[in-house]
């Protein structure tokens, strides 16, 4: 009983994270994969631009991820005892 009201201290409040972070995750999908697919062959800079954008997108979710992961942890340690 005690540890689910724990669980339920530490990850109250990152629905809006975690949301972000997995439409960060979508973009970069998309703009990694419909150009390949919906562009002609001819247009290569088209497709370098989603790639390029694409893993940034990727970069920037796995920073914001493991950020928030170090702040859960923290929460865990201090906060929620």
């Amino acid at each position: 009983m005690n540890t689910t009201h724990r669980w339920d201290c530490i990850v109250k409040g990152t629905g809006w994270t975690f949301g972000f972070l997995e439409t960060l995750f979508l973009i970069a999908a998309f703009l990694i994969l419909i150009p390949r697919l919906v562009l002609p062959v001819d247009s290569g800079a088209y497709v370098l631009l989603g790639l390029y954008l694409g893993n940034w997108f990727i970069v920037v979710g796995l920073a914001g991820l493991a950020l928030t992961a170090v702040w859960l942890l923290l929460r865990a340690m201090r906060v929620c005892r």
